[in-house]
């Protein structure tokens, strides 16, 4: 599959069968940790842990500045959380932006670290807008220093698709979004996480612009991807599940969206516990689903 998905002729695939797993216990969510409870890179209990990522119980909770320490020899925990590969969220992820930028400001007017930690911030503050222009002028730099295909560079156009997606200019997130797709399929191959996260925004892109026929094969070509390289109980591949839902809810085939739903709630729950924003959002779509198809939803789970 190439920059733009080609078809043939092609029945609708059906989704994989599912048979629902008894539901585990939710685990307490912890506002506050309780007092055995310490972070994981510095190992003491001193107050102000917070935990923003996949990780689970106590291995979950961190200090922001013991982050940042950390982040200052390995940029990518900016970002990501080393353990669990998924990016920080909440106060952890406004805490580390807010932070590089702290640092970043000190460099020299129009540094590229400095633009992309201003960038950062802004886009951790739901400030897209003023986001865009400044990741605009790092993707231009990275551009005429690094080359069209050097990873820093893809990584740059996926980012400004994204936020172009969340400033609801989808059209533009598409191109930009599919330019990344290419460019990692030829780089890093397929099965690469970064390709497939790529290929997860360009199908999702597909879906809020209803096209779907262009979006089911590569919702499908992704959540594949990611259970034979992430394994099922990846929420990346959760998400993917979560995504493939969506697609036949817009469709208006809800009975195949609903047990795809139940799925990721499951899953969601056990892996990031109730009050993470994937469970959260994976239950406020079945809830929609269900509700959608009236009687016949309430069978479906039952």
């Amino acid at each position: 599959m190439g920059d733009q998905q080609t078809q043939t002729e092609m029945a609708d695939p059906e989704p994989e069968a599912w048979v629902p797993e008894p539901e585990p216990e939710p685990e307490p969510e912890l506002s506050q940790p309780a007092g055995a409870t310490c972070c994981w890179l510095c190992l003491t209990d001193a107050p102000a842990l917070v935990r923003g990522c996949a990780c689970r119980g106590s291995a979950g909770f961190v200090h922001v500045s013991c982050l940042v320490t950390a982040a200052t020899h390995d940029p990518a925990t900016w970002i990501r959380c080393p353990t669990c590969k998924q990016d920080f969220y909440g106060e952890l992820r406004r805490g580390l932006a807010t932070a590089r930028w702290e640092l970043a400001a000190a460099l020299a007017e129009g540094s590229t670290e400095r633009l992309a930690a201003q960038a950062a911030m802004l886009e951790s503050q739901g400030r897209f807008l003023e986001a865009v222009p400044l990741f605009e002028e790092v993707l231009a730099r990275d551009r005429a220093k690094l080359g069209d295909e050097h990873s820093e560079t893809l990584t740059s156009v996926y980012t400004l698709a994204v936020l172009h997606s969340m400033n609801d200019e989808k059209e533009k997130a598409l191109c930009l979004a599919k330019e990344a797709l290419a460019g990692r399929r030829r780089t890093l191959g397929d099965d690469d996480v970064s390709t497939l996260s790529s290929m997860s925004l360009v199908g999702i892109l597909h879906i809020t612009l209803e096209q779907y026929d262009a979006a089911l094969p590569l919702c499908f070509e992704v959540l594949q991807g990611r259970r034979r390289v992430l394994g099922e109980e990846h929420i990346s591949t959760q998400d993917s599940v979560n995504d493939l839902a969506v697609l036949y809810n817009d469709k208006g085939e809800p009975e195949k969206a609903i047990p795809l739903y139940q799925q990721a709630v499951i899953h969601c729950r056990r892996l990031l516990g109730n009050t993470h924003p994937n469970t959260l959002r994976a239950i406020q779509n079945l809830g929609e689903a269900t509700c959608s198809t009236g009687p016949a939803g309430l069978q479906v789970l039952a």
